[in-house]
């Protein structure tokens, strides 16, 4: 029997999470393939990113919780899975800085009185998704680090 490099393994739950990505951007969102934007619809607000950077932030995401997972419930002290979720988790963080969104409403629904997105509104949940993604790691960070020790002693 052929045993897998423990890179080659992993380079397969990174191709999952590209494949899952682009699953979700597919049910979740609106894809236009010719001009290379993906559309999502929130608070009746239709807002619009390169769908490189979403795709980028959304892989990101997916694989810092996959590994993030598939860490906590195998057994296995795998430097490499650790070390991937952390830095998929710190990756897309980083990557949400970089997010360009543009957004437009039909009929502009402030006139008719009724709360749309904004850019005030967009920055707020950007900075929100980011203060958990960071808590996320740091949280799995010390239980993987209080984890490893006891396992010496």
């Amino acid at each position: 029997m052929v045993q897998l490099k423990p890179i080659t393994i992993q380079l397969a739950w990174l191709v999952l999470a590209v494949m899952i990505s682009i699953l979700i951007i597919l049910i979740f969102c609106k894809w236009n393939f010719q001009n290379h934007l993906i559309t999502v619809r929130m608070l009746r607000t239709n807002v619009v990113f390169s769908e490189t950077g979403l795709l980028l932030s959304t892989w990101l995401l997916v694989s810092c919780l996959i590994f993030s997972i598939k860490e906590l419930w195998i057994r296995q002290n795998s430097i490499t899975g650790k070390a991937t979720a952390i830095i998929a988790g710190i990756s897309f963080i980083i990557s949400l800085n970089y997010l360009d969104a543009g957004w437009t409403s039909y009929p502009p629904l402030e006139a008719l009185g009724q709360k749309q997105l904004t850019s005030e509104i967009f920055n707020r949940g950007i900075l929100a998704t980011q203060i958990i993604t960071g808590v996320f790691m740091v949280t799995l960070l010390f239980w993987w680090i209080r984890k490893h020790s006891v396992q010496q002693t």
